[in-house]
């Protein structure tokens, strides 16, 4: 491993940090902003539950109103409520045509669910399999953006990387260059070897160019995943031509552990709260039994002294038929059922199919990484040797030329492998669903 870092940031050289894969993970699990809002959705989900509960409590409530009118109906029940009811108002005239009369009422109501079939046990169970849905979601959420933070910071080191050797063939270049022209004054050469070398100069400048605005834009994408200003500086390890230390599990324990993905667990959620959707609709055709009571003071002037009464007694409210409307419910629930019992099967099928892939990708990336592994060793020493064949007038600028395009391919292949095989076993903690900032799959 190379003992220096490269900069996305010269201007942070001095000050920043190199930031390693475990601190993005971890700035990213701390301050991500989607990771703020599952949160959020927790703790709404959790609040649900509370809601659902609060059926198990009395209902109490305090109306306060006031009525003028000279209906005969209203004038006798209001002066009856009122105890002030005489028998001058049992004159017939009066019966018939009272005078305006006021009502001003308190009224203070309480009732209580005695017996609802189980309608409020079951709307609770449904709150807490929303709590662990939104946990769930959370989770997956949590991965997501651990495995964007994990992907953006190695294309921080592939596009420093590429950087690097682009800047060393510009070297190399330029180098090419100043010995063609000292052979051309020398007359050991002509203007063809001089023109071709700095047409390939030009090539490796734009490639330069190129490298650095991607290593500028890697940056940008890494700040964005991990959560901070996307201008932030940043610095990431250089580990050179290793891919590192890596915990890879074998293809055996990555399809057995794939159940610890959030997909799973979110889709075993959704058949349960299905299940109790189901049972939902079968209360419905099951009667509620709710006691109730209240206090009400009737009054002809505000803020006097008002007559109060009070009344206590229990409503058997069963709606026992309403147009098949409870029954095509239940039918339609029992449908949803049946889909996510079949999305969870899919699911599986797809979180395993995900795992295998990931296992596969890992495999061939380090087969590659073996292939490309001696070349650059090889391709600067051809270089060498073309370099000062060239010099003694043994070889022309195109086989020199044709040496040095070798020898940057071959830097970028080992540095393209190397980035596919730290990915991929990434990607493998990620498929398991166990990719955290404790993760050993990268050291």
């Amino acid at each position: 491993m190379r003992p220096f870092t490269l900069l996305v940031f010269a201007a942070a050289a001095l000050t920043a940090e190199p930031l390693t894969l475990r601190q993005a993970l971890r700035t990213a699990l701390e301050k991500h902003p989607g990771l703020a809002a599952a949160n959020a959705d927790v703790d709404a989900a959790g609040s649900r539950v509370a809601q659902a509960r609060s059926a198990l409590l009395p209902r109490a409530s305090y109306t306060e109103s006031v009525q003028r009118s000279n209906n005969p109906v209203f004038a006798f029940s209001s002066l009856l409520s009122q105890r002030r009811f005489t028998a001058a108002n049992f004159a017939i005239d009066r019966l018939n045509n009272p005078d305006f009369v006021n009502n001003f009422q308190s009224r203070v109501g309480v009732e209580q669910t005695v017996w609802d079939a189980g309608r409020t046990r079951n709307a609770t169970e449904l709150a807490r399999l929303g709590v662990d849905a939104a946990k769930h979601q959370r989770d997956g959420e949590r991965l997501q953006i651990a495995g964007k933070a994990a992907q953006a910071w190695l294309g921080v080191q592939l596009a420093t990387e590429a950087a690097a050797a682009a800047d060393a063939a510009v070297a190399s270049a330029e180098a090419d260059l100043v010995l063609a022209r000292n052979k051309r004054d020398a007359g050991l050469s002509t203007d063809v070897d001089v023109l071709a070398i700095e047409v390939h100069l030009a090539e490796a400048r734009a490639a330069q160019v190129r490298w650095r605005e991607q290593s500028k834009l890697a940056a940008f994408l890494l700040n964005e995943a991990i959560g901070v200003p996307l201008d932030t500086p940043v610095e990431v390890p250089f580990p050179g031509s290793s891919p590192g230390s890596f915990a890879v599990s074998p293809l055996s324990s990555q399809v057995a552990d794939f159940a610890a993905r959030p997909e799973i667990s979110q889709a075993k959620t959704s058949l349960l709260t299905a299940e109790a959707r189901v049972r939902s609709r079968t209360f419905a055709f099951w009667p509620q039994l709710i006691a109730l009571g209240s206090f009400e003071a009737n009054r002809g002037r505000p803020f006097s002294q008002g007559a109060g009464m009070w009344f206590a007694g229990a409503t058997l409210r069963w709606d026992f038929f309403n147009g098949f409307r409870d029954q095509h419910a239940l039918a339609e629930e029992k449908l949803n059922r049946l889909a996510s019992a079949s999305r969870l099967e899919a699911t599986t099928r797809a979180v395993a199919l995900d795992a295998t892939r990931s296992h596969i990708e890992y495999t061939s990336a380090a087969g590659r990484l073996q292939a490309v592994g001696g070349a650059v060793a090889m391709a600067e020493e051809v270089v060498r040797i073309a370099r000062n064949r060239f010099s003694a007038g043994l070889a022309t600028a195109a086989d020199l030329l044709r040496h040095e395009t070798a020898l940057t391919n071959a830097k970028l292949a080992q540095h393209q492998a190397v980035h596919d095989v730290r990915l991929a076993a990434i990607a493998m903690e990620l498929a398991s669903g166990r990719l955290n900032p404790d993760s050993e799959v990268y050291q």
